[in-house]
């Protein structure tokens, strides 16, 4: 349920489904997709709403801005939202720098504990997984919003460090 509520606030959130099925292949464990259905039902409903409501134009234009719009940020075809495109590659580099380095303490702390302690166990993995795909969404958008939705998962690394190593997990 909350990863359908997830993606009602934040389309990103579709993205943890890679680290899901990452889970489900590595437990072998089926139980996980009981987690896929409600973020279909909350996704399909809002997009159903807005297609009920506002019309098929709405609907298609809301499925289209939500999950297609990608190519068109990083081709600079975006005009519409000038922006949130980068008019140069130094502008890219100093969007990622400066949002960035709000993060800084915590990403060099899951880094080091990545280093350190490695990813022994699958529920890790999910969670650097998690983290890479995360991190991947920085190609289409280099705000500091995008940096927050990576905090949570950067913490769990980092707190690993503090963890006790003879549980395993």
């Amino acid at each position: 349920m909350f990863l359908g509520l997830a993606c009602g606030f934040k389309q990103y959130a579709f993205l943890a489904v890679i680290p899901l099925l990452y889970l489900m292949w590595a437990h072998h464990d089926r139980r996980y997709y009981r987690l896929i259905l409600p973020l279909v039902v909350i996704v399909g409903s809002m997009f159903a709403a807005i297609y009920l409501m506002y019309g098929e134009i709405a609907g298609n234009n809301a499925v289209y801005y939500t999950f297609l719009i990608a190519p068109l940020y990083n081709s600079g075809n975006v005009t519409m939202f000038s922006t949130y495109v980068p008019e140069t590659p130094i502008a890219y580099a100093a969007n990622i720098l400066f949002s960035f380095t709000i993060v800084i303490p915590t990403l060099l702390f899951a880094i080091v504990s990545a280093v350190h302690r490695g990813f022994r166990w699958h529920n890790e993995k999910a969670l650097g997984i998690m983290v890479l795909v995360l991190f991947s969404t920085f190609l289409v958008r280099q705000y500091l919003h995008y940096w927050i939705l990576l905090m949570p998962f950067l913490a769990l690394l980092a707190c690993r460090e503090f963890a006790d190593t003879d549980r395993k997990s």
